[in-house]
């Protein structure tokens, strides 16, 4: 079976089709690394769909999901980098703003000369 090259598949609308899905698809996968870090890996398209969901979080739309199990707005991917990876399946991102912080958490926005990191009254 001859190889044909690349830029014969636009002949083929439904080959090139699925070979632009396959290249365009996001892929974002949280793990913990066996140090217990905690990693994003994204390609171009996960990163395009990262910056496009968290620019549309604000006051009134203040969170949003991502998950392997597909009722999120953004689907991750099961698939561990590295053997030692543990994929991180849940994650929530919430949008806060300082005058919400300050009334309900007012702790995490620290004083000047202290570093932030003071336990709730």
């Amino acid at each position: 079976m001859a190889l044909v090259p690349r830029w014969n598949l636009a002949n083929d609308a439904r080959a090139c089709d699925m070979s632009l899905k396959d290249e365009m698809r996001p892929r974002i996968t949280l793990l913990r690394t066996d140090e217990g870090v905690i990693e994003l890996f994204f390609n171009e398209a996960g990163k395009a769909l990262l910056i496009s969901e968290i620019g549309r979080l604000g006051e009134t739309n203040d969170h949003l999901h991502m998950s392997t199990e597909g009722y999120a707005e953004i689907e991750l991917s099961e698939i561990p980098y590295r053997p030692t990876d543990e994929v991180i399946g849940d994650m929530k991102l919430l949008f806060r703003t300082d005058d919400s912080d300050r009334e309900f958490f007012p702790h995490v926005l620290g004083n000047s000369g202290d570093s932030g990191d003071a336990t709730p009254a």
